[in-house]
């Protein structure tokens, strides 16, 4: 029979494209990536502005959530047993 042939080719194929793909030495890490991040038992904001605007920003706590106003770059929150949380809430400071 001709079928175990291209089940092999088949399977072989979805083997292929099913594997993760290498990690790109462009890819950006934590430290990198803009908003909220952890790193061990930190929180972390990173705010990628290129103009140096500073934008009001709301961390969830687990006491409830309060404004923050940041600049670029990252600004350390407190740690993750406080902070579960932050966005940019679409205001300028």
């Amino acid at each position: 029979m001709r079928i175990a042939p291209a089940v092999a080719a088949t399977a072989l194929a979805v083997a292929t494209l099913a594997s993760p793909a290498a990690a790109s030495p462009n890819a950006l890490n934590a430290e990198e990536e803009c908003g909220y991040y952890t790193r061990s038992t930190s929180a972390f904001y990173n705010h990628c502005a290129p103009d140096g605007t500073h934008v009001v920003i709301v961390v969830r706590r687990t006491r409830g959530d309060e404004e923050q106003c940041v600049g670029p770059g990252s600004t350390y929150l407190g740690t993750i047993f406080d902070v579960t949380g932050a966005w940019y809430n679409g205001k300028l400071c």
